[in-house]
């Protein structure tokens, strides 16, 4: 995967969670309109005669209904957008991590006259000089 794909990868993220952000300002909205609907719902609007009032207590009851489902869309939008912002930080924090290492490796290897260095914790096992090493001939 090359870096750019990586790169694409945030940007959608990023437009996901602009996205559900927009939802929950959508669910708000809507829940708010529900309310002032709710607080609509007095006898003044309503008669108690027959089957209104029995109409009237269906219908509130939906409503209060509909507002808690309401409710709990806007929490799992929450948690949604929580949770993808949180994984989005730990994929740009472990980018950092690997470019960080890929970094320290590039150093070891332009400091090294031989374009390699010893694992850490490893002695370089090659003289500091090459011209001081000890010169063995095989006779053949």
């Amino acid at each position: 995967m090359a870096a750019g794909d990586i790169q694409l990868e945030r940007e959608v993220v990023k437009q996901r969670l602009e996205t559900l952000v927009h939802l929950q300002e959508y669910v708000t909205m809507l829940r708010d309109s529900l309310q002032d609907l709710l607080g609509r719902q007095t006898t003044g609007t309503w008669s108690d005669a027959g089957a209104t009032g029995q109409f009237v207590a269906l219908y509130r009851r939906q409503l209060r209904s509909l507002d808690t489902e309401l409710a709990q869309i806007r929490t799992q939008l929450n948690e949604y957008h929580a949770a993808l912002h949180a994984n989005m930080s730990a994929l740009v924090s472990t980018d950092a991590d690997v470019q960080q290492r890929l970094l320290q490796v590039a150093a070891r290897l332009n400091a090294s006259p031989h374009g390699a260095t010893p694992p850490p914790g490893v002695q370089d096992s090659a003289p500091a000089d090459p011209s001081s090493a000890p010169i063995t001939r095989h006779v053949g």
